[in-house]
């Protein structure tokens, strides 16, 4: 309500030069000017049913982004993708404002999708009708990962990082 959210951009470089692209962050603005993430407010907001209006506004500032011709990657909370008041969302953002629905990748946890998988389906198969792309982010955490792979239209794979740090050393 007193509009102390912020969207930091981490550029995701493509390892054969490919398109650059930018996931976007949540952040919180303090009352003192201090930066508060995720971690401190998101689970309160899960707890107290707030986490759609804050998806909802990350939405609505990444396509503005998007119709920008800014390539931005989301994560989109469990909660989000289980309801049905999302993707309308999404569907009018992306008409008011003429986004390209390419310029916009969703993130969808594997942990979400353990949740409700038929929910998941659905959400990333309408995203990509749009013509938004999917990424499942931190892939290898949950137990049916290759399950998900072949059930979801997933156009992008965000390996979790306990594989691959130590992967240009290790043989």
């Amino acid at each position: 309500d007193e509009g102390r959210f912020e969207l930091y951009s981490q550029p995701i470089i493509a390892l054969t030069g490919g398109q650059h692209r930018e996931e976007l962050l949540l952040r919180m603005i303090g009352r003192g000017g201090e930066e508060i993430l995720p971690g401190s407010f998101l689970p309160a907001a899960e707890k107290y049913g707030l986490i759609f209006e804050i998806d909802q506004w990350v939405v609505t500032e990444a396509v503005r982004l998007a119709a920008a011709g800014r390539n931005v990657q989301i994560n989109v909370s469990a909660a989000s993708i289980s309801s049905v008041d999302l993707l309308p969302v999404i569907e009018r953002e992306l008409r008011a404002t003429g986004a390209d629905a390419a310029n916009l990748v969703f993130e969808i946890t594997e942990t979400a999708l353990m949740l409700d998988l038929a929910a998941g389906e659905a959400f990333a198969s309408r995203l990509a009708q749009l013509g938004c792309g999917v990424a499942l982010d931190d892939f290898g955490t949950g137990f049916g990962s290759f399950t998900y792979l072949k059930r979801l239209r997933v156009h992008y794979l965000k390996i979790d990082i306990e594989f691959i740090r130590d992967l240009p050393t290790s043989l």
